[in-house]
């Protein structure tokens, strides 16, 4: 019966992982009609979670049925914040601010929302170390912790791309976008 549990477990993460990324990506496509952008929203998350799951893993987290919930939580709040940060440099780079400076603006401006979003989550999660089990002490740190790394790692990335991958609007383009 465990076995049967843990490969139900196993199974349902990937398609509803996958199912969220796709609808993720789905979502960012529809609002910015551009594949830079897209691909800029959805790496931000991948890396997130890339690097949460490698320090877990480093710091010796045994996988449970709690732990495997932690990639959906990096899920939504990594799009959430990539959404917000991309829309911000979009929208700087529209009113004809040099794509660096649109980058810089979005780390100011939204970043910091975005990290009000994250402690709030993380403050949320710390509650789960008050916990008499040691399963739920362990997924409130490990948590925690994926919280955190998704926040450094979407407000790193998500700039970084943005100045590397989103062409510069010329003139013309720029008014036709208006």
């Amino acid at each position: 019966m465990q076995l049967e549990i843990r490969n139900a477990v196993e199974r349902d993460r990937l398609v509803y992982n996958g199912l969220g990324f796709v609808v993720g990506m789905i979502v960012a496509y529809l609002f910015f009609r551009r594949i830079s952008l897209t691909l800029i929203v959805v790496l931000g998350p991948a890396i997130a979670i890339l690097w949460t799951l490698g320090v877990i893993g480093g710091l010796d987290y045994r996988l449970n049925l709690f732990i495997n919930v932690i990639t959906p939580l990096i899920l939504v709040s990594g799009f959430s914040d990539s959404m917000h940060l991309v829309f911000a440099i979009r929208r700087d780079i529209l009113a004809g601010v040099d794509r660096v400076q649109a980058a810089r603006n979005a780390v100011l401006d939204v970043a910091p929302a975005c990290l009000l979003t994250a402690m709030n989550a993380g403050l949320a999660l710390a509650s789960f170390a008050f916990a008499e089990s040691a399963l739920i002490r362990t997924f409130g740190q490990a948590a925690l912790l994926a919280v955190a790394i998704s926040y450094i790692a979407v407000a790193v990335v998500v700039p970084t791309l943005a100045v590397l991958l989103i062409r510069p609007e010329t003139g013309p383009a720029r008014a036709r976008r208006r």
